[in-house]
C-alpha cells in the first residue's frame, strides 16, 4: 500500500524534477533530494509503531528519489567527436 501511495504522489515530482535541475543546477538539486531521502530513511525506524507515519516517510522517500532515478545523467557526460 505504501508503494502505491508513494508512486501516485511521486508523479508530480517527476514533472518538476527536470525543472528543478534547470533552475537550481544538478549539484544542489541532487544534494537536496538525497538529503530528503536520507532524512526519510533515518526517520522510518523512529516512527516504527505508526503505520501512517511510515507511509509518510516512504512517500517522502519515493518523491525525493524518483526525479534522480528518472532523469538521464549519462547524456551530460557523452562527448560527440
Amino acid at each position: 500500500m505504501a508503494g502505491l501511495i508513494g508512486a501516485l504522489a511521486a508523479l508530480p515530482f517527476l514533472l518538476v524534477g527536470g525543472f528543478l535541475f534547470d533552475l537550481m543546477g544538478r549539484f544542489f538539486t541532487i544534494a537536496l533530494l538525497f538529503s530528503l531521502t536520507g532524512i526519510s530513511i533515518i526517520a522510518i525506524p523512529l516512527v516504527a509503531p505508526s503505520v501512517g507515519a511510515y507511509y509518510v516517510c516512504r512517500t517522502l522517500m519515493q518523491c525525493a528519489l524518483s526525479p534522480v532515478l528518472m532523469n538521464p545523467f549519462v547524456n551530460d557526460y557523452v562527448v560527440v567527436r
